[in-house]
């Protein structure tokens, strides 16, 4: 920290670019989750289509404060049901988290998924526990979607 201080004091005129290198730093981040994003989608199976949220800023993942990659099985119990793995990067909590969402406006579960997501509940919050990993508990969000295996940080503090 001292030698960039130096450099500053050396170099006063770089001050005046303090907006531009945080603009700069914004866009590394950016590039890097966008990265992230790009090969998660490459790597997945095919039983598991991942597309960016529509919504996106830019339709980039790292840009947006709530960047998320949609995964909808194409098979087993979940194929036709309201709900998605999601992978997402949050922003104003420097995190990555991954969970299972309900897709917006969704019908009520049956008794099937119910029973599935309960028992995935509890299998999750044991390995969980037993690793030390920070997983929250099921919630319904601001905008009435349901994460009802809660979500689970993949990482926090690195972006």
């Amino acid at each position: 920290m001292k030698e960039i201080a130096d450099h500053l004091v050396a170099n006063p005129g770089l001050i005046l670019m303090h907006d531009d290198f945080n603009a700069a730093v914004e866009e590394v981040k950016a590039r890097a989750l966008d990265l992230l994003a790009e090969s998660i989608i490459n790597e997945l199976p095919s039983e598991y289509p991942g597309q960016l949220r529509a919504n996106m800023t830019n339709n980039r993942f790292g840009c947006d404060p709530f960047g998320s990659i949609r995964l909808s099985p194409t098979m087993g119990p979940f194929l036709n049901t309201p709900y998605q793995i999601v992978i997402e990067h949050i922003s104003k909590w420097n995190a990555l988290v991954i969970g299972i969402e309900s897709k917006w406006n969704t019908r009520k579960l049956t008794d099937v998924e119910e029973s599935l997501l309960t028992r995935l509940n509890q299998l999750l919050e044991a390995e969980c526990t037993k690793n030390d990993i920070h997983k929250a508990a099921p919630q319904k969000t601001w905008n009435g979607e349901y994460w009802p295996v809660g979500w689970r940080d993949l990482e926090q503090g690195w972006i």
